[in-house]
């Protein structure tokens, strides 16, 4: 028997090697409370014969082992982090609604100002306005009478530039109910009642004579080149006339040449194929005599160079002689007689 009554059973477990291999145990392991485990020793299992048993209930991870405080403290720290999130969220909404109601207060701001100013901009065109009108009404109060007829010349080569209009030309022939036309009111409000006008008489007058040169001729345009004064303080104006002549022209102005179309070799047939369609161009002048103490025209004479034209047309002073010989206008063309 190997034992000794002297030497424990396991005094083989004691030796220096295997007291000296024992590592300390860590301070940790020390709040383990000793009822918790309990520890069998099996001696054929070496060095590891004494094995921990854990309690019933628990498990073999530290971290299942923390204290109840620790684990306890968990759903408060969470629950703190979510109201400090929702009282972020409502502070930064506030930030934003309230940076929204400063915009518009500016904007509103900005309207108003605006709004204030063009008021002011509006208050101060008006009396502007007013002013300019006081002084020009002052200034047409101390204008010459000279003045006002260059006025009434320039508005009358405006007006019939080119010539009258069917409404003009209808209102002339119809009863005196129907509303006058502009050319007609400036003639009757700028022009004496019985104003002359190349040997007729009246408003009404001249405005028939313009209808029947817009009627008979086509393309009338009548251009003011120079307006001024001579040495008897008339106003003379110097014009270019430009009218076309159509098949409606010869058969009105120049009758004895329409009669002779389609006669071969006739002259009135060789006239009216040389005027038909030509574009003729007449320098001319207007002159106007101005009263001073009515302040209105009394007289306008007008007059323009036909005949040079026509020379170029046709050729010769014969066919000139034989245009004009049965036509209603003359060389310097004026109507012979006003339809």
């Amino acid at each position: 028997m190997e034992g000794c009554v002297l030497r424990p059973p396991n005094s083989q477990l004691f030796s220096d090697n295997v007291i000296g291999g024992v590592v300390e145990r860590s301070t940790a392991a020390s709040r383990y409370r000793s009822s918790h485990v309990c520890e069998e020793y099996h001696p054929h299992e070496g060095h590891g014969a004494f094995r921990t048993r854990h309690q019933e209930g628990e498990t073999g991870t530290p971290s299942t082992n923390l204290p109840h405080n620790n684990r306890a403290a968990e759903p408060t720290t969470r629950q703190d982090q979510l109201v400090a999130m929702a009282e972020l969220a409502t502070a930064e909404k506030l930030r934003l609604r309230e940076l929204r109601r400063e915009r518009q207060i500016r904007y509103r701001k900005k309207k108003e100002n605006y709004m204030h100013s063009l008021e002011d901009e509006t208050r101060q065109l008006r009396d502007e306005i007013e002013q300019l009108e006081q002084r020009r009404r002052s200034v047409s109060a101390a204008v010459p009478a000279i003045e006002s007829a260059w006025r009434v010349a320039a508005e009358y080569f405006r007006l019939f530039r080119y010539g009258v209009s069917e409404a003009s030309v209808s209102v002339s022939s119809s009863s005196s109910e129907a509303q006058p036309s502009a050319q007609l009111n400036f003639l009757r409000a700028s022009m004496t009642a019985d104003v002359a006008f190349n040997g007729e008489r009246g408003a009404e007058v001249m405005l028939r004579t313009w209808s029947c040169v817009s009627r008979w001729f086509a393309g009338v345009e009548m251009d003011l080149e120079r307006l001024e004064k001579d040495a008897t303080g008339s106003l003379v104006a110097t014009t270019t006339f430009t009218v076309t002549i159509t098949e409606q022209t010869l058969s009105i102005v120049f009758p004895h040449l329409s009669t002779g179309v389609g006669q071969v070799g006739s002259a009135a047939s060789f006239l009216s194929e040389r005027l038909e369609g030509q574009t003729i161009t007449m320098r001319g002048s207007t002159r106007f005599e101005w009263d001073g103490a009515y302040c209105c025209v009394t007289s306008v004479m007008s007059q323009s160079d036909m005949l040079t034209p026509m020379l170029r047309l046709v050729g010769s002073l014969e066919d000139v002689s034989r245009v004009f010989e049965g036509a209603r206008i003359t060389p310097d063309f004026r109507l012979k007689s006003a339809m």
